[in-house]
């Protein structure tokens, strides 16, 4: 995560971090946070978790991909198994800017990264 908050703080100075956890997410959370800034400063939103995501967390994602806000950054990570696919395929079906990197302290997992001010490639299947 080091990497890519340095990404963006690189690209956009005052950036607004937000940490959201997908397994103990209260529904309507990921919409407030990515909602305007009256400051016009723009969003990085970290969400770890999404290996044991709730319900709400995936409503709530799936329905803000379809609409993403052009001044907000989403990590997406996820450290395997099968659960979140379905927000996985969301973000490669949607075409997403993207990019998989491993998870350094698990070797294995990825990051998701939505952001049009961080250079990315399509996001790839998980598998």
């Amino acid at each position: 995560m080091d990497r890519i908050r340095a990404e963006v703080r690189s690209a956009t100075p005052d950036v607004e971090l937000t940490k959201l956890n997908a397994a103990s997410y209260e529904a309507g959370s990921l919409a407030m946070t990515v909602a305007p800034s009256l400051f016009g400063e723009g969003k990085l939103v970290e969400v770890e978790g999404l290996e044991s995501m709730n319900d709400a967390f995936l409503a709530d994602a799936i329905k803000y991909l379809a609409q993403p806000e052009d001044d907000v950054v989403l990590v997406l990570r996820h450290a395997g198994g099968v659960r979140g696919k379905k927000l996985l395929d969301a973000v490669k079906a949607g075409g997403l800017a993207g990019r998989r990197l491993p998870a350094p302290e698990e070797g294995r997992g990825q990051d998701v990264l939505r952001g049009c001010r961080v250079q990315g490639v399509r996001a790839e299947d998980p598998g």
